[in-house]
């Protein structure tokens, strides 16, 4: 006999911290698990398009799923019309777990009346037997209670309740989130609307590259508060970034098609390539004047310009898809009427909304809009309309200023401007930020009230508050790689230095051109799957493996996507599902470290022995530079263990003799720049580029010249201990 087991602690629900989760098994979860997996689906067509699925139809495979029938990826493409599944790509895993509690009440109560079971009988039901210890009670209770039989009781008795474990949710929070979920709200954005917060767990389709972004944000503003008094904050948030993954692809379609339209008139200046661009989309007619198609000879004349359909004193839109060729005689008469009101005025109305027709859809809104319907929130929706803005809002009640109005007052409060590779240009709309606020958004939210009285010029005409910096010579530092951390035992390792198994070195020898034996040293690592970049799919050892995943990728066209679908669907071979491979690692990026008694001991006790570690590239690495009395320079390059050695035993730094690391600062005639590796062959970048292109290679003579120089996170300046000029 065996006393029962004591019931493991049950942990506190996430979004009802004085709650405690509920048990997986409850029917009540499983419905709300059944809606967050379903809403979570996309497909993919064979052109990799993502296609749209109506509600109905995930409503639909709710009902099948929820009765405890699987839900699989080719019976979804088929309700979609497409025959191979093969072709798409299901994020959501091979398929959706059926409900397990219904499935098994379903299929033991046939006899009962009605038929399906009820739901508030299901839960009743459902509470009996989890809350059971005892089997033969439970039994008695069954037959005595429902009525059921032997068999039905037995199939019952069968279910473990255990094997599915507790949720990360508790009833409260489940009662609070299902209505938006039922009405088609997918789990990450009700927990946004109801409780306000970010979830990143049990949501499907995670954007990784946001979470970093996302935790990035918030650690510097915690670090921040820290030192400062802060009672708001604005940021600005990349239009990629906010973009989901099929805007992404539509705007990279369309930057490719704009380069390959640059590149074929390249003759045009900006204002007539635009006007090209515009007649190119009417087939060379004006909304304005709808029965004279424009010659092309006459386009880049002063004859026609650019107007603005619903006018920039009344809205700010100034983008494409608020402009349209104008003749300069109709523009001037055209005045502050929109571009529907002017075709009224005109007596053009029909010829006009004929034309309107033809054109994109997101032009067709400003070319059909009236005074009246000029919204007075155009700016302050773009500030939290995305879900993405809306996480980093959560960060200390942050507001995010909309990205036209940054660009459009950095262009004119600073001249001149930076190139996108600059870093200098994002310390410029850094700066343009702390110069608006909300009553800014407001403004341009009731502009048409606001333009009153006023020219279109004077509208526009915002001074900055701040004051200007000095853009040209601001400091700027990059996150130092910090390999190494002081204890009570002295300097360790800051991180294991390798997380994969790395197993013995293999040697291969080969000939040259000219015929002499080189000899080259490998590594074989066990990689994930996931983890695989396209260099390292090239070093698979096993060719049969490598020519599989290989074949995959070129499948989906690009190696992100066919990755993705190796995780999803893994090729086979000799029958099982391949999740590692062996990849070969030059052992120039990997070399062994001994840190064991007597080859390099990391603490100050010899009784910290380990074993052998592995450390991946130069970042790794430290370049030790000594100048000699007669000028000399002499180079060396120094381990991650060889340093912390170093560090351990106190050694004193030589004069003449400093300590160069990945993303150190120097100052070289006049001019920052930063390491790019600790190698021997010395390589700097310009301070403020972001070009991995533009580097110098340091020449002999640089080092007698070069300083190191440190700077904090709030850009101050001061010369490094180890400098050779301290």
């Amino acid at each position: 006999f065996q006393n029962p087991l004591k019931k493991g602690r049950v942990p506190k629900c996430d979004y009802e911290p004085n709650r405690t989760v509920t048990h997986a098994s409850n029917p009540v979860y499983q419905e709300f698990r059944v809606w967050r997996d379903v809403l979570n689906i996309k497909i993919y067509d064979p052109e990799r398009n993502e296609v749209e699925i109506p509600f109905e139809l995930r409503q639909k495979w709710f009902e099948r799923c929820n009765t405890g029938t699987n839900l699989t990826k080719a019976s979804c493409c088929r309700d979609l019309g497409f025959k191979r599944s093969t072709q798409f790509s299901w994020f959501s895993g091979k398929m959706i777990a059926g409900n397990p509690i219904n499935k098994m009440f379903l299929g033991i109560g046939t006899s009962l009346e009605p038929h399906p079971i009820p739901a508030s009988f299901r839960y009743t039901l459902w509470q009996e037997l989890f809350s059971a210890t005892d089997d033969d009670r439970l039994a008695k209770l069954l037959q005595n209670k429902y009525g059921f039989t032997d068999h039905q009781i037995s199939e019952l008795l069968d279910f473990d309740f255990s094997k599915l474990g507790h949720s990360g949710f508790s009833m409260k929070a489940i009662r609070k989130l299902m209505p938006e979920m039922v009405a088609g709200t997918k789990l990450k954005d009700a927990i946004m609307q109801v409780y306000g917060k970010v979830d990143f767990k049990n949501v499907a389709l995670r954007n990784v590259v946001l979470e970093q972004h996302y935790f990035s944000y918030k650690a510097l503003v915690e670090q921040l508060c820290k030192d400062f008094e802060i009672n708001e904050i604005w940021f600005e948030i990349d239009p990629l970034l906010k973009a989901g993954n099929k805007q992404r692809k539509a705007m990279a379609q369309q930057r490719r098609r704009d380069e390959k339209f640059a590149k074929e008139n390249e003759q045009l200046s900006s204002y007539n390539l635009l006007k090209l661009k515009l007649w190119n989309e009417s087939e060379g007619v004006s909304p304005y004047e709808p029965d004279y198609v424009i010659p092309l000879e006459e386009l880049y004349s002063d004859k026609y310009n650019i107007d603005h359909i619903v006018p920039k004193s009344l809205l700010f839109e100034r983008g494409y898809s608020n402009q349209v060729l104008s003749p300069v005689k109709l523009n001037e008469k055209k005045n502050r009427l929109t571009g529907l009101e002017f075709a009224r005025v005109s007596g053009i109305e029909e010829e006009y909304r004929a034309l309107v027709e033809t054109m994109p859809e997101n032009k067709q809104r400003f070319l059909l809009m009236n005074n009246e319907e000029i919204p007075a929130d155009w700016i302050s929706r773009r500030q939290n309309s995305d879900y993405n803005t809306k996480c980093f809002a959560t960060i200390r009640n942050g507001q995010n200023m909309p990205n036209k109005l940054i660009s459009r007052y950095t262009r004119q409060w600073i001249e001149p401007g930076y190139p996108e590779d600059d870093a200098r240009h994002y310390l410029c709309k850094a700066w343009t930020l702390a110069n608006l606020d909300q009553n800014t958004i407001e403004y341009f939210d009731h502009l048409k009230e606001e333009s009153v009285g006023k020219d279109s010029v004077g509208l526009y005409a915002l001074e900055p508050v701040c004051e200007r910096i000095d853009f040209e010579n601001a400091p700027l530092a990059r996150p130092k790689i910090k390999f190494a951390k002081k204890t009570a035992h002295g300097y360790v390792p800051r991180f294991g230095l390798h997380g994969e198994t790395v197993f013995g070195k293999r040697v291969f020898k080969r000939r040259d051109a000219k015929g002499k034996i080189i000899t080259d040293v490998f590594y074989k690592v066990r990689q994930p799957v996931d983890q695989l970049t396209a260099p390292m799919v090239r070093k698979i050892m096993d060719k049969a493996i490598r020519e599989k995943i290989e074949a995959r990728i070129a499948e989906y066209g690009s190696h992100e996507k066919g990755i993705e679908s190796l995780i999803d669907e893994p090729v086979l071979h000799n029958g099982k599902s391949i999740k590692r491979v062996s990849v070969m690692q030059s052992a120039e990026k990997i070399f062994p470290l001994h840190s064991t008694d007597g080859s390099g001991k990391t603490s100050k006790s010899a009784k910290y022995n380990r074993k052998i570690d592995f450390v991946f590239s130069d970042k790794n690495r430290m370049l030790k530079i000594s100048i000699g009395e007669n000028g000399k320079v002499k180079k060396e390059t120094v381990t991650l263990l060889e340093w912390i050695n170093a560090l351990n035993s106190g050694e004193k730094i030589e004069r003449g003799t400093f300590w160069l690391q990945e993303n150190d600062i120097v100052e070289l005639r006049g001019k920052r720049y930063y390491v790019v590796g600790a190698s021997e062959t010395l390589m700097l970048r310009d301070i403020y580029t972001l070009s991995a292109t533009n580097t110098y290679r340091v020449k002999v003579d640089d080092y007698k010249e070069m300083k190191k120089l440190k700077v904090n996170q709030y850009g101050d300046w001061q010369n490094s201990a180890d400098n050779n000029e301290v």
